[in-house]
């Protein structure tokens, strides 16, 4: 009988395993057996008629019934025909059973000796049983979870080996489903679990724009993905556990020398912070106290207790489930500068510093193993406490490491990086588990892909050995860049031993049919660019070479230049004409282009409009003949003469662009041969609560205090960027940052003073020494502006970060044009920033309304106002009978629509007229627009006619008739096109 076997057997046996030093219990224990016969055994089609019935037993687990729903949806659409689940089987035909634990039970397949997610899968004379254990209360159909579904994930492994079915992201175009006029199975025993008991996705959306595809809903996207890639069952919480102890609710009161002391006396106990987790506080590794009662917790949780025993006002659930109390401390953890913390903190060895981090988790995993409380402690590896530390390490602790991970596959700190896995794994005594960031948060590069399959499995191949899992935080800002990173990471953390070449090869076949080797050059080159081109962007530094991401003008010049999205979209076109007669594969090349590649080509038109937007955001830079001191004080003439800019909300986190601006910041800038002249006028009616930590100079973390920031470079393709920071409290930092180094040593010697007009206004007034940035020639520079807003008296307000112009990074392609002359031809329009008062209700300077203008100065685009059109005020105009005849000019404004729809007349929306006084009305922008549009530049060319003005005068009318919703317009401008 075993000649007719083909065998892919291991077997790891848990003697085995413990003489080994393993000691974690979630390593693989169960063995992985694999029998298949070579012969035909039980038909389940023939000659194009089903001959299989599909069963789950009437008292089987809901994931046992999901799995039957999905066997029968996989045959039904394999066998052409429609196969329905039904209780109990027939005998009449073969039956593929699922979950049925009686039957499992008379046959001796004992569910208890498996791993968790393990299943078997074991034909018999009439029919084939697939089970595992399933968590009776697991809805798969509903949502996915912490819940064993084995029964299932022995369904897809059932499907995909057998049956040919791929599930390479959800939904008809992404899985791939054989047909069958006869189709038999073999014989079959196959027991499996996974290698990695940790195998966690976690992706969300960056950024706007269509983040999925078409044809399932956003949940059902996310709840597939998350079963068909098997990811992991169990919660082994590992993340800022202390979060979830509520320690300010619990001990700020009564116990403030429990968090960790601020160098300006106050204590980080969940008040005065910048970030939002700043309200769970920091701790003070030093206070004996804390550590008692964080023990105290970790005892109560591991044995059962509920989180009332302890005084906690909700669960600690989210971050803390037995058998696992995670001790990992707040993100961006406060480095206390108490008598106890802060030489540890403040020491120049990291070694010493990650040793007295670890020596409070030993005590507290030591005293509860002392104490024979069973169960683990859990922590990231992560910040000042990543370096493995000389102290020994209680066997109950688990540790996570965090990596960047696959993309360093081409870094210099590659081998640094894989030698860190091991040694921990070797400090340790067994395997640790990884959180990895092949993420875009900090290499966020719009309509980009960000594809790396074979960077994934490298990585990861290498690791396997030290890890029994990993967490892949894979945000991205569509999420089908990542789909083939997230098929080879899952299957990779199910079988160590996956041939990922041989996997994206056959990918490329069963999805793209005679087009499997275009549509492989295609992902070839697009992972390509992203893990050596994008992500292995070499710099040298005074600290050596570094990796920097491109900037978007080398992103679309040069990697993704011209000629190579046209030899990609040259790919595509011939995978087009090579499947025309495969109507799947034709389908599924179709679907790349229109949901993959085309977010590259809008990537590319998006950054030439950037380009020409930011070319348009300027403003100027006087010469002046009077000598200023930068006192704060602003009483020198040519302050009060100088132009000035305004800054808007920052879009960032949870600040939208409809988020209105709270307070005014105006900035005016005049420059001699010197210096650099900047003044700040930054409203602030909480004058007296800005946070205002006294620093030394040139301390990076004065942007955490309420302060205002200059960026200046040479141009847009600047690689050097000046920094400068300075704080309502007088601090001051100045960095000279390139690709890769922040340049902290670098010194211009600038100087600033403050001001203060309580309940009102703060102003900085900065001098900057021109000579010590050489590269600021010419006539013009690049700039930006910002403004944080930090208070310390727990004020409500929604804004806290402002800037000139919006920015992704903090580099020269997002900064706006600063001419150090006016630059020439001027505008025709008057006010059109919309700053000056409205006087008589239906005047702002030049413009007039027949109604009323409505200036709003919350939501606005450059000096800190815009009109609005809405209600019965729906137009402006403003009279232009200076415009020559004959000749061209350029308009260009900024327009943002909300809910502007039509109502019973054609002409209703936002458009514009221009009257030229002959009788003959243009309309520059056609079709009228409609909707909800965000902050929207747009330009057009107006040619004057001979006979302008011939019968009255001419004017330009803004309207939005005959429409709801709410138009605001800000920014026109009418400049000549002079002739070439």
């Amino acid at each position: 009988m075993l000649s007719k076997y083909q065998f892919c057997i291991m077997l790891l046996l848990p003697g085995l395993l413990w003489a080994a030093g393993e000691r974690f219990t979630l390593n693989p224990v169960s063995p992985r057996s694999i029998r298949v016969g070579q012969e035909s055994r039980l038909s389940l089609c023939h000659q194009g008629q089903p001959t299989v019935e599909v069963v789950y037993p009437g008292k089987a687990s809901p994931v046992a019934k999901y799995a039957a729903e999905e066997v029968a949806l996989r045959l039904s659409q394999a066998f052409n025909c429609d196969i329905k689940p039904v209780t109990v089987a027939s005998g009449s035909v073969p039956a593929i059973i699922l979950g049925d634990q009686e039957l499992a039970a008379k046959h001796g397949l004992d569910l208890n000796a498996l791993d968790r997610d393990g299943y078997y899968i074991k034909t018999f004379p009439n029919y084939c049983l697939i089970i595992g254990r399933d968590d009776p209360n697991g809805r798969p159909g509903k949502r996915t979870g912490y819940y064993e579904r084995a029964t299932l994930f022995g369904t897809y492994e059932f499907l995909e080996r057998f049956l040919g079915v791929r599930y390479y992201f959800p939904g008809e175009i992404g899985t791939v489903v054989p047909e069958y006029q006869n189709f038999a199975l073999p014989d079959i025993d196959l027991t499996d679990r996974p290698d990695n008991q940790y195998r966690s996705i976690y992706t969300v959306q960056l950024g706007k724009g269509k983040y999925l595809y078409p044809g399932l809903e956003p949940a059902d996207i996310s709840r597939e993905s998350n079963l068909q890639l098997r990811q992991n069952t169990r919660r082994i919480p590992n993340c800022h556990g202390i979060n979830g102890l509520q320690l300010p609710q619990r001990f700020a009161k009564e116990h403030p020398e429990y968090f960790a002391l601020r160098a300006n006396g106050t204590r980080e106990d969940g008040t005065g912070g910048v970030r939002s987790d700043s309200v769970y506080g920091h701790v003070c590794f030093s206070a004996p106290g804390l550590k008692n009662e964080i023990y105290l917790d970790a005892e109560a949780l591991l044995l059962g207790k509920s989180h009332k025993d302890r005084g906690l006002p909700r669960s600690w659930a989210n971050h803390h489930e037995a058998p696992f109390f995670n001790l990992m401390p707040n993100d961006a953890m406060a480095r206390c500068q108490c008598d106890g913390c802060r030489p540890y903190f403040q020491s120049k060895d990291p070694q010493q510093t990650s040793d007295f981090i670890w020596s409070w988790y030993c005590d507290i995993a030591k005293r509860l193993k002392d104490n024979n409380i069973p169960g683990y402690v859990t922590t990231m590896a992560y910040d000042v406490y990543r370096p493995i530390p000389t102290l020994d390490l209680p066997d109950n602790i688990i540790v996570m490491l965090a990596q960047s991970g696959p993309w360093r596959e081409f870094g210099p700190n590659k081998d640094k990086d894989d030698a860190l896995v091991a040694a921990w794994k070797n400090k340790l005594g067994a395997k640790l588990y990884l959180w990895t960031y092949p993420t875009k948060i900090g290499s966020m590069l719009p309509g980009i892909p960000n594809v790396a399959p074979r960077a994934t499995a490298s990585y990861f191949k290498r690791q396997a050995p030290h890890i029994f899992g990993a967490f892949y935080e894979a945000e991205t800002d569509v999420w089908l860049f990542r789909h083939l990173n997230y098929y080879v990471f899952s299957k990779l953390m199910w079988d160590n031993d996956t041939d990922v070449d041989a996997l994206l090869q056959e990918y490329c076949r069963l999805m793209y049919g005679p087009a499997e080797q275009e549509m492989l050059e295609f992902f070839d080159s697009l992972e390509k660019h992203w893990i050596q081109d994008v992500l292995t962007n070499f710099y040298d530094t005074p600290e050596g070479p570094k990796t920097a991401l491109p900037s978007l003008h080398e992103v679309w010049t040069k990697i993704f230049s011209p000629a190579e999205c046209a030899r990609l979209t040259a790919l595509l076109d011939q995978a087009e004409q090579k499947t025309a007669a495969v109507p799947k594969a034709a389908a599924r090349v179709k679907f790349m282009r229109t949901e993959l590649w085309q977010h590259v080509e809008d990537g590319f038109a998006h950054y030439q409009k950037t380009i020409s937007d930011i070319s348009a955001w300027k403003t100027v830079m006087p010469e002046t003949k009077t000598e200023i001191i930068p006192d704060g004080k602003l009483d020198e003439a040519d302050w009060q003469d100088a132009p000035w800019i305004g800054l808007i909300p920052r879009v960032v986190n949870t600040v939208k662009e409809d988020e209105p601006a709270e307070v005014h910041t105006r900035i005016k800038m005049l420059h001699d041969q010197q210096f650099f002249y900047f003044a700040f006028i930054c409203e602030e009616p909480n004058t007296e609560a800005m946070a205002e930590v006294q620093r030394q100079f040139d301390e990076i973390e004065l942007w955490k205090d309420n302060v205002v920031e200059i960026f200046l470079a040479a141009n847009h393709q600047s690689r050097i960027v000046y920094q400068f920071m300075i704080g309502s409290s007088g601090c001051r930092t100045d960095l000279r940052k390139s690709p890769g180094h922040l340049g902290k040593e670098w010194n211009s010697g600038f100087e600033a003073g403050i001001t203060k007009e309580p309940g009102k206004q703060w102003i900085a007034e900065i001098r900057i020494p021109r000579q010590s940035m050489p590269e600021l020639q010419g006539q013009q520079m690049v700039a930006n502006f910002s403004r944080s807003r930090v208070l310390t008296d727990d004020s409500k307000f929604n804004v806290p970060y402002y800037v000139w112009t919006q920015f992704v990074k903090q580099d020269a392609e997002s900064c706006g044009v600063v001419h150090f002359q006016e630059p020439l031809p001027k505008s025709e329009i008057k006010n059109g920033d919309f700053a000056a008062p409205v006087t008589g209700k239906r005047f702002l300077g030049a413009w007039a309304a027949n109604t009323a203008i409505q200036q709003d100065r919350g939501i606005y685009r450059t000096r800190n106002a815009s009109v609005r059109l809405s209600g019965d005020a729906r137009s402006i105009v403003q009279r232009v009978p200076q415009l020559q005849p004959g000749k061209q000019y350029k308009l260009s404004f900024y327009v943002r629509l909300d809910g502007v729809e039509i109502t019973d007349k054609d002409n209703s929306g936002f458009f514009i007229r221009f009257d030229m006084g002959n009788g003959k009305p243009q309309y520059p922008i056609r079709p009228a627009l409609r909707g909800t549009i965000p902050w929207l530049r747009q330009e057009a060319n107006i040619s004057i006619p001979d006979d302008f003005g011939a019968k009255s005068v001419p004017y330009i009318e803004f309207k939005c008739p005959n429409s709801t919703g709410t138009a605001w317009l800000d920014q026109v401008e009418l400049v000549p096109i002079e002739a070439k």
